[in-house]
């Protein structure tokens, strides 16, 4: 026997999110509503919709929000480093490069992880490797309009 008197579930879907897509980032998720829930009214039944308390309709996530991400995906990459002490500062101009080059309008932040994995973390372990960075290192990484520049001071 299963209960289900104290329990929340929530579906999510992507449904209607053409719409979402080609909403302008200043214009509130609302006026697609009735475009999305004919997409949710074609996908499901009336008896599944009709079981639905709410429907809630998701925010697509803008360029403001990517600095944020930015740093939540620098400090998992400083945890990685931590076993060799090795400590990380990013300037706001390579904060910028990774959050504009890991936008996506349709994909979000999804692109970012990548972004970070290819321009930061796998220099990263080629440097370790090479010798360039050593255990107890700071690297100081900065932007510019061709990339980014990782540069390793010694530890103290």
């Amino acid at each position: 026997t299963v209960d289900f008197r104290n329990t929340i579930i929530v579906l999510t879907s992507n449904l209607g999110s053409a719409a979402i897509v080609e909403l302008a980032e200043d214009k509130p998720v609302e006026s697609v509503r009735e475009q999305v829930m004919e997409s949710v009214r074609a996908a499901f039944r009336p008896e599944f919709l009709n079981r639905l308390d709410e429907i809630i309709l998701f925010h697509r996530l803008g360029r403001a929000q990517m600095g944020a991400i930015v740093d939540i995906q620098i400090k998992h990459l400083e945890r990685l480093l931590k076993d060799r002490e090795i400590t990380l500062s990013l300037d706001e101009s390579a904060r910028a490069w990774l959050a504009d080059k890991g936008y996506d309008p349709v994909y979000g932040a999804r692109p970012l992880k990548r972004v970070i994995q290819k321009q930061v973390q796998d220099r990263l372990a080629n440097m370790i490797l090479e010798g360039a960075i050593a255990d107890g290192a700071h690297l100081t990484i900065t932007g510019h309009d061709l990339g980014l520049h990782i540069a390793a001071n010694k530890a103290a």
